[in-house]
């Protein structure tokens, strides 16, 4: 326990660059913690062996009152799926199938208290210690720079919705989760990125993880896919919102149209029936 201290972002400051540098970042989320680590022990890209890999490295333990003082941090890509499912291969991509961390500790921050727990071998936790006690704040994130932004053009996309109508006729499927990459050129320094990002929105479950070799995860959801605690599987999915109003009367004719709203009750019914299969 090293008591109160700086933030995660002031500490994660002195974090990032070094070789699996992993932030969970879960302030604005029901649990409220934050998960601060680096230097993986062992580090796994190869998809096809990630399940078995898994097996070998996840052990169940005894509660430290943390939520994470060691174990496997990373990312399942949608290439990975070949090697647990019969499904066609995804194409190429830039980052890995598949990057799974081994990690000796970690340093965790519990936001309602705003109390530091140092995890791990004796080494991490010297580090762990030494970065608290010289911790900053930080100031603003520097302005975004001239970014170039492209999507997949208006008729390809329009080609994809006439599709997908065509399989829901067939009986194939009821619903379509229709997403479009955007891809952005000159973007600029990730951590700075992720900083203008969570000061934008506050993540629930938010993530910053650095693969290497120029390449980082930055993550903000305020969904849970999945979460597994003793014999209890637990997700929250959002599907249908409207904003909330200070005005209770405004406030309350949003609810009402949230639930007089066709599409949003057959998203409801839609992810619903998805959680449950799964």
């Amino acid at each position: 326990d090293a008591g109160v201290s700086p933030s995660p972002a002031a500490v994660f400051d002195q974090v990032v660059g070094r070789r699996g540098a992993a932030w969970l970042d879960g302030g604005d989320g029901p649990d409220g913690w934050s998960i601060l680590t680096w230097g993986p022990t062992e580090v796994l890209t190869e998809a096809a062996d990630w399940p078995a890999w898994l097996r070998a490295h996840v052990r169940g333990g005894a509660r430290s009152g943390v939520p994470f003082p060691s174990g496997v941090l990373g990312y399942v890509g949608y290439g990975a799926g070949p090697a647990v499912e019969r499904v066609p291969p995804s194409p190429p991509a830039w980052e890995p199938d598949v990057w799974l961390g081994r990690y000796e500790g970690a340093l965790c921050y519990r936001h309602r208290d705003r109390r530091w727990f140092v995890q791990g071998p004796r080494w991490f936790c010297e580090e762990g210690q030494a970065m608290l006690q010289v911790a900053e704040e930080l100031g603003p994130p520097d302005p975004a720079p001239a970014a170039r932004a492209h999507s997949i053009a208006p008729d390809e996309h329009r080609a994809g919705v006439a599709r997908i109508l065509a399989w829901v006729a067939e009986g194939d499927c009821y619903q379509v989760n229709l997403t479009r990459p955007v891809w952005v050129e000159g973007a600029g320094d990730p951590w700075m990125a992720y900083r203008r990002l969570r000061e934008t929105s506050a993540p629930a479950y938010g993530a910053y993880l650095d693969l290497g070799h120029g390449l980082a995860v930055l993550s903000n959801s305020p969904e849970l896919h999945l979460q597994v605690r003793g014999r209890t599987a637990s997700a929250l999915p959002i599907k249908g919102t409207r904003p909330r109003s200070a005005d209770p009367v405004r406030d309350a004719a949003l609810a009402a149209e949230l639930e007089r709203s066709p599409k949003d009750r057959a998203e409801l019914t839609m992810i619903v029936d998805l959680v449950r299969n799964d």
